[in-house]
């Protein structure tokens, strides 16, 4: 992709952290799936022994090489999103589904498998 191409798409994939209308969204669909009813042991998935755990988001990215303050959205919103699954499931744990990279500030970034991962938000 052209260069310009990439930015927008990079500054456009950021707003999901801070646009209330994609929130909505997310917590209306974390709604429905915490209240889903087993098909086949009958119980409502908030109650059901089965379910270990409610993963936020598969590898949250929020690009720092771009968007400003692209760290602390990330973490705003995994502060807020973990707070509403809870209040909607107190009974299972909640996981962020990050893959785990150091940021560029921390002293063990050397230790990330690519050169872009201090990149991500993530720490």
């Amino acid at each position: 992709l052209e260069q310009e191409v990439k930015e927008y798409i990079v500054r456009r994939h950021s707003l999901f952290y801070t646009d209330e209308g994609a929130r909505d969204i997310y917590r209306d669909y974390v709604r429905t799936l915490v209240n889903r009813k087993n098909a086949y042991n009958g119980r409502v998935y908030k109650e059901d022994p089965t379910i270990l755990a409610w993963n936020l988001i598969n590898e949250p990215r929020c690009e720092s090489w771009l968007v400003e303050d692209c760290e602390e959205k990330l973490q705003a919103w995994i502060e807020s999103e973990s707070a509403y699954v809870k209040e909607q499931d107190p009974n299972h744990l909640v996981t962020v589904g990050e893959e785990g990279f150091w940021s560029a500030a921390s002293p063990n970034e050397y230790a990330n498998p690519t050169s872009w991962a201090k990149d991500m938000g993530q720490d």
